[in-house]
């Protein structure tokens, strides 16, 4: 064989090897697409399983996701109102989730504190705290830090659970060691200053402080509310 041909041949090789090369990190980038593509996938999956009609601006990660399922095994959830999306007035917010039923409230603080909590309780326009010793579910999160807060045995012989005022947001917790969105400004963002109280008593919160917000008061960034359904 001569040099001419054999020469001609190392080229071509050095050609193949040099495809083979490039079609190897075309697969190996293809790969990777597909595994994020089939991960987005199934969170998306999950998600809709969670969220049945929209979901949520605050609770968001996969760790968040996760930690709510845990809470909430077996729900799906049902937007009834959204802040920023429906208005921040207290009054859309009543028209949208009283008598609603069993339900949890997302707050978002405009320092980027998540929390929250769930009631098997309607939401009312009036009625003050609902007196009935009867919300054995009822329990306070925070999705910051994921942890949950529930009743002690003591908590529903003299306390109560939501409070239902026609010029207030969601209001959760006993009495008056209660968090929520409660001045009478009629809006629930930017001036419905919330409030939490530095000892939330009968919830097993261990420390005393503010748990949720990390101060007394908070503005909300996005508060949103879900109908809990099978």
């Amino acid at each position: 064989m001569h040099n001419k041909e054999i020469s001609s041949l190392q080229k071509e090789n050095n050609e193949l090897k040099q495809k083979i090369k490039e079609l190897e990190l075309k697969y190996n980038n293809l790969e990777q697409k597909f595994f994020i593509f089939e991960k987005e996938f199934g969170k998306e999956i999950e998600y809709k399983k969670l969220f049945s009609n929209n979901r949520s601006k605050i609770c968001e990660t996969e760790e968040e996701i996760e930690f709510l399922k845990q809470m909430l095994p077996d729900k799906k959830l049902n937007l009834l109102y959204r802040a920023t999306e429906h208005g921040d007035s207290v009054g859309e917010f009543h028209s949208r989730c009283d008598n609603k039923g069993e339900n949890i409230v997302f707050y978002k603080t405009t320092k980027n504190k998540k929390f929250g909590g769930h009631s098997c309780k309607s939401w009312k326009s009036s009625g003050g705290w609902n007196n009935d010793n009867d919300d054995p579910n009822f329990f306070l999160f925070n999705l910051t830090t994921k942890k949950q807060y529930k009743p002690n045995d003591n908590y529903f012989k003299n306390h109560s659970s939501l409070y239902s005022h026609s010029s207030y947001g969601p209001i959760l917790g006993p009495d008056c060691n209660w968090i929520g969105v409660v001045n009478g400004s009629g809006t629930i963002l930017g001036n419905g200053y919330g409030y939490e109280h530095s000892n939330i008593q009968h919830m097993n919160i261990n420390n005393s402080g503010y748990e949720f917000t990390g101060e007394s008061s908070f503005t909300c960034a996005e508060v949103e509310i879900y109908q809990v359904i099978q």
